[in-house]
């Protein structure tokens, strides 16, 4: 009678741990399941997030909750390999409830909920999901308030403040190591364009001119007092007189000889065009302001600074390693 009562207890264990490893160790599954899963922060279970923008995606991914993210946007990075939900004023409604998120997190202009299609407003009023709307960033103080805010952060947001801060933390010693390694560097004019063959350019006032102060450059349009304006050769030749002349296009391609996205300055007789001082600006974050705006600065500053090349991806290595340790003292004291 024993005998036959271990065995029967065998059994059914060996048939538990069989269904546990079927079912909950999967790693195509992502370890996911309804009830949330471990973080990478801390091994504490969180929500499942459907994220409907890039920016809170990559924000998501530096705060250590990639691992939570169970569906994205279509505008996010395919290399993600996660399901694709639409848009933020786009999305697909039956896609996200297939995929049961605890939590879905949107952008809109002021963080608003006018700005967010009714029905998915109605579902998380029927509590089939919760909506969390970030005000959409429009400048390194804006992302950090998507971070940080006390009501509507995404640190409050994930229910982890602590993983907020620290993207916070990175962000900001980024951009304050990199700044240290062009320290007195020549601050050339810098003409920047997000369509070169029309000449369409981003003045002062917005992202981008923060951005370019940040990496050692001179807005050549500062004296326009405009964020965003269509400029022509007149323009260029007479007034603006750019060194250097930044494209920003996100995932584009480098310039190449008789490229068309030149064609506009050419046979002008300014420093940019004559010493062919031309780059694309070419990072997929580049016109979406995120936890990735460092790696924009860098890109930047790379291009201004070529002799500071080395000294500025070390220093922007270099606060990864700064911010661990810091967080690792913190946990152990």
């Amino acid at each position: 009678m024993l005998h036959a009562t271990v065995s029967r207890n065998l059994l059914t264990f060996l048939m538990c741990l069989a269904l546990f490893c079927l079912f909950g160790c999967d790693p195509s599954t992502g370890g996911s399941s309804s009830g949330g899963k471990d973080d990478a922060a801390g091994g504490s279970k969180g929500p499942r997030i459907v994220s409907l923008t890039p920016a809170i995606t990559r924000m998501l991914i530096d705060m250590g909750k990639r691992d939570q993210i169970v569906g994205v946007s279509k505008e996010d990075d395919a290399s993600l390999g996660l399901p694709v939900c639409g848009s933020y004023n786009n999305p697909v409604i039956a896609r996200i409830v297939e995929l049961e998120p605890d939590l879905v997190l949107t952008e809109s202009p002021m963080g608003q909920p006018g700005n967010v299609p009714a029905l998915l407003r109605t579902l998380a009023d029927q509590g089939v999901f919760e909506l969390k709307i970030i005000a959409h960033s429009q400048s390194i103080a804006g992302v950090e308030r998507a971070l940080m805010d006390a009501e509507v952060g995404l640190g409050k947001a994930v229910g982890d403040q602590k993983a907020a801060e620290r993207a916070q933390r990175l962000m900001a010693l980024r951009i304050e190591l990199v700044q240290a390694a062009i320290k007195d560097a020549k601050r050339p004019r810098v003409l920047m364009l997000i369509n070169p063959t029309t000449l369409g350019a981003i003045g002062t006032g917005v992202t981008h001119d923060e951005l370019l102060r940040l990496a050692g450059g001179t807005n050549a349009l500062a004296h326009l007092n405009i964020g965003y304006l269509t400029l022509d050769r007149a323009q260029l030749q007479e007034t603006v007189r750019p060194d250097v002349v930044l494209i920003f296009e996100p995932n584009g391609v480098e310039l190449s000889d008789g490229d068309p996205r030149l064609r506009a300055m050419e046979g002008l007789s300014i420093p940019a065009v004559m010493n062919r001082r031309f780059a694309v600006i070419q990072h997929s974050h580049a016109m979406l302001p995120s936890t990735a705006l460092p790696e924009v600065l860098v890109e930047i500053a790379t291009v201004l600074h070529p002799d500071r090349a080395a000294a500025i991806r070390e220093a922007y290595d270099t606060a990864e390693l700064v911010v661990k340790k810091s967080s690792s003292d913190k946990d152990g004291s």
